[in-house]
C-alpha cells in the first residue's frame, strides 16, 4: 500500500496552489507599483543557466535542502525546547526570504512562502507520510510551476 494516500495528494496540490496564489497576488502588486505609480521595485536580473540546471537546482536539490534548513531544524530546535510557535513562523520565514535575496520584492515574496512552509510543517502531524517530505513535495511543485511558467513565457 502507497504511502500517498488521497489526503495527502490533496493537501500537497491545495498547499502548492496557495502557494502559487500568494505570488501571483504579489506579481500583481508589483506590476501595479512599476506599471501604474512608476516606481521600480523589482530589479532581479535573468539567472539563465539552461532549463535543465535550473530544473535540478530549482525543482530536485533546492526543495529538500531549504526545507531541511529553514523548516526541519528550525521547526525542531523551537519545539524541542518550548519556544513559541509564533517566533518559529516569524523566524523561519524571515530567514527564509532573506536567503532568496535577488531583489527586495523577490525577498517579500519568499517570506510570504517561507510562513506557508513552516505553518504546513507544523500543521502536518500524525500522518503516515513525513512532514519533511510533504514540505518538500509542496516547495517542488511551487517551484515546478513556475519554471515551466519562464519556459512557457520565453
Amino acid at each position: 500500500m502507497s504511502k500517498w494516500n488521497d489526503k495527502a495528494v490533496q493537501f500537497v496540490l491545495i498547499w502548492s496552489s496557495i502557494s502559487v496564489a500568494i505570488n501571483f497576488a504579489f506579481v500583481a502588486a508589483i506590476w501595479f507599483v512599476e506599471n501604474v505609480l512608476h516606481v521600480v521595485i523589482n530589479k532581479r536580473g535573468a539567472d539563465d543557466h539552461g532549463i535543465w540546471v535550473e530544473f535540478i537546482l530549482f525543482c530536485v536539490i533546492a526543495p529538500p535542502v531549504e526545507t531541511y534548513f529553514f523548516q526541519k531544524l528550525f521547526y525542531d530546535y523551537f519545539t524541542g525546547n518550548g519556544k513559541s510557535k509564533v517566533w518559529l513562523i516569524i523566524l523561519s520565514s524571515i530567514i527564509f526570504g532573506l536567503f532568496h535575496f535577488y531583489s527586495i520584492s523577490y525577498v517579500i515574496v519568499a517570506a510570504l512562502n517561507g510562513v506557508l512552509f513552516i505553518y504546513t510543517y507544523i500543521i502536518w502531524q500524525g500522518h503516515k507520510i513525513s512532514k519533511y517530505l510533504i514540505v518538500t513535495m509542496i516547495h517542488a511543485f511551487h517551484n515546478l510551476f513556475f519554471l515551466l511558467l519562464e519556459i512557457i513565457s520565453s
